[in-house]
């Protein structure tokens, strides 16, 4: 059990770290807003989409229901190869 918690602590640490480099802090907090009111309203939130859908952050934000705790996919490639999109 304490190497599960020290995995977990260590990627949420690691994309906490990413997402604020990529200036994606309000972007999530917005997000996480949105999909709560829906939830709290009954109104129907899908699985996720996009490219930070699969982060552990979102999980723990309850923004999706994704485990992404057993996929070792990296946060910062994803958010990589859409950040053209924001220059």
């Amino acid at each position: 059990m304490a190497k599960i918690y020290i995995l977990i602590k260590k990627r949420y640490s690691y994309e906490l770290k990413i997402i604020d480099e990529m200036g994606f802090n309000d972007y999530f907090l917005i997000v996480y807003d949105f999909v709560k009111y829906a939830k709290d309203n009954g109104i129907l939130v899908g699985a996720g989409r996009g490219s930070a859908a699969g982060s552990l952050v979102c999980y723990l934000l309850d923004i999706t229901e994704y485990r992404s705790i057993r996929i070792q996919s990296s946060i910062r490639k994803i958010f990589k190869q859409r950040a053209y999109i924001y220059a």
